[in-house]
């Protein structure tokens, strides 16, 4: 695991939790955030833009959507970060109910 990844577990006090089952949690919360800021990166797209990429998510084509945003959405490194701190904020508040369902 990266960093980032043993930070989230860290986070959560998940560190006795079994090696799959910390790939599945951080699995999910890297979707949870791929959604997140491509949510909010919409938002600063014209209206034009946005269309334009919801052609490319139709293709399937991950390569081409993340240049794309890359290209069209200045503020994706600011983007990127907020909704890091915003996940890992609710990490934190849901704790003890994530850790819960975890060890189960």
């Amino acid at each position: 695991m990266d960093n980032t990844q043993d930070n989230i577990i860290a986070l959560l006090g998940l560190e006795d939790l079994p090696i799959e089952n910390r790939a599945q949690l951080v699995d999910e919360l890297t979707q949870i955030l791929e959604v997140r800021v491509l949510s909010a990166a919409y938002d600063t797209l014209s209206e034009e833009q946005a269309q334009h990429l919801d052609t490319l998510l139709n293709d399937n084509n991950p390569e081409v959507v993340t240049q794309f945003i890359q290209e069209n959405v200045p503020t994706l490194s600011e983007i990127f970060a907020t909704q890091v701190e915003n996940l890992k904020a609710e990490l934190v508040q849901h704790k003890a109910e994530i850790t819960e369902k975890l060890t189960q």
